[in-house]
């Protein structure tokens, strides 16, 4: 006798048989489904998206046709240059090179949020330990397509992972995984890098063909996720990624997160377009992206690098982007808290929307003096802070009482773990750092009016908070 899915209903509150009906499952393929239990506990934060493996090479490049640019490479190893002009065929870094490279993509916010997350389990298990439960059981999952059987980017990769990072990827058989290279031209007579004289090389792979499934949606389901980050729109271009079908893709999935995960948010790249997430748009919580990046997508044309731009120019883009996003964005709330940030050197235009509040402000960084050491994977950091913060706060966020003092909170909480991203390896700036101790720092600092120019006061007040 065979068992109907209504039979089989446990009592997850989300794997339903009527939602996974809607998702695309049959019914014969829900009776076989395992329905876990539910009754989570704590924080859970899902990064879905492309990871690329970071490598860097240091030579003579000066023939290199990329330098000074930036060029993609298909599954077939063709490059294309930003003009879209054929720039060749690319060539594999070594080995030692691949060993040496860092965890891009989705593996930026990994890193960090690592080492948050252990410093607070070490805070939690100290005697006195201030820091609340909620805080110290958060879990941080990232959702992945890596290359198949053989692939040994995408097995150095999962390597680079830590430990208290959860890893679900899918291996692709016969794709091979993301890589960026940055091929750096050295000087020969004096020995030092020159100025801007570098070629970046992306290879997607299997992420920027990835299409997300029902198998996505009943992974991540069965999280009870307070937060889902959908990484990157408009770097799903090739082969049969979800760029392909006009944001309809990217929008069923958000759609359906959003019935069942409070805050679903996107970061934007230099790729994106509009019609990347048009369609998807009505469904998302929390957007982010840099000036270059969001007046491309929202004001419709790429204004340059952000360096590059006159005071008048970026003065005129941060006048039209809160009524370009309010128009396009926050009017499709669906009664739902809406929170776009767009950075820049010195701080962060906050548009933020809920139930009963909408605004929108310029908030300059306390930190932004702090000097930097590297700003490589910076904006990545200052995003993933925001979005732990908010996910934290799902109840709030889920009911409309997530309010502006908030959504200030949250945006300079990742300022700050920017600022000790970036900074001197030698320093050790993120040792002991919490969330709990980046709230308190930040609350101070708003009090106060205060801003910071040293990264010894910081790290002091830090450590005292």
């Amino acid at each position: 006798m065979s068992t109907s899915p209504e039979q089989l209903s446990s009592s997850h509150p989300i794997l339903t048989p009527d939602r996974l009906r809607r998702w695309g499952y049959t019914d014969d393929e829900i009776t076989c489904k395992e329905i876990p239990p539910s009754g989570k506990k704590g924080t859970t934060v899902v990064d879905w998206g492309i990871p690329a493996l970071d490598c860097e090479e240091k030579g003579n490049f000066s023939e290199d046709p990329a330098m000074g640019n930036l060029a993609t490479v298909d599954s077939e190893g063709k490059i294309t240059l930003r003009d879209g002009s054929p720039g060749g065929t690319f060539a594999m870094p070594s080995r030692e090179a691949l060993e040496h490279g860092t965890t891009g993509g989705i593996g930026n916010p990994a890193q960090i949020m690592s080492l948050i997350l252990t410093n607070e389990e070490a805070e939690r298990l100290a005697p006195g330990a201030r820091i609340a439960d909620m805080q110290a059981t958060t879990r941080w999952i990232i959702s992945m397509r890596l290359g198949g059987e053989g692939d040994v980017v995408g097995d150095i990769y999962q390597k680079k992972i830590p430990a208290n990072i959860e890893q679900w990827a899918r291996r692709c058989q016969g794709k091979m995984s993301g890589l960026s290279l940055i091929r750096t031209q050295k000087d020969a007579v004096e020995g030092v890098v020159a100025q801007g004289n570098r070629a970046i090389y992306f290879r997607p792979g299997a992420g920027g063909s990835a299409m997300a499934d029902k198998e996505d949606l009943f992974e991540i389901a069965c999280t009870d996720p307070n937060c889902v980050a959908v990484y990157y729109p408009g770097l799903w271009q090739w082969e049969d990624g979800m760029d392909t079908t006009d944001g309809e893709r990217f929008a069923w999935f958000a759609e359906h997160l959003s019935g069942f995960c409070p805050i679903v948010a996107t970061d934007l790249h230099s790729p994106t377009r509009m019609p990347h997430i048009e369609k998807a748009l009505p469904f998302l919580d929390m957007i982010n992206g840099n000036l270059q990046e969001m007046a491309t997508v929202f004001l419709g044309k790429d204004p340059g690098d952000e360096d590059k731009m006159t005071p008048e120019q970026k003065e005129d883009l941060w006048r039209k982007l809160p009524s370009a996003l309010r128009e396009h964005y926050m009017r499709k709330n669906g009664g739902r808290t809406r929170m776009a940030t767009v950075t820049d050197a010195g701080g962060c235009l906050l548009v933020f929307q809920s139930l009963s509040t909408s605004y929108n402000t310029y908030l300059p960084s306390p930190f932004a003096g702090i000097p930097a050491d590297s700003k490589k994977g910076a904006g990545d950091t200052r995003y993933a802070g925001q979005r732990l913060f908010a996910a934290r706060r799902a109840d709030r966020w889920r009911t409309g009482r997530f309010g502006l003092g908030d959504a200030h909170a949250a945006v300079q909480v990742g300022q700050l773990l920017a600022t000790l991203k970036i900074q001197s390896p030698s320093l050790d700036a993120l040792k002991g750092v919490t969330m709990a101790k980046m709230e308190r720092i930040v609350a101070a600092a708003h009090g106060e009016h205060k801003t910071y120019d040293d990264i010894a006061v910081l790290l002091e007040d830090l450590r005292k908070a």
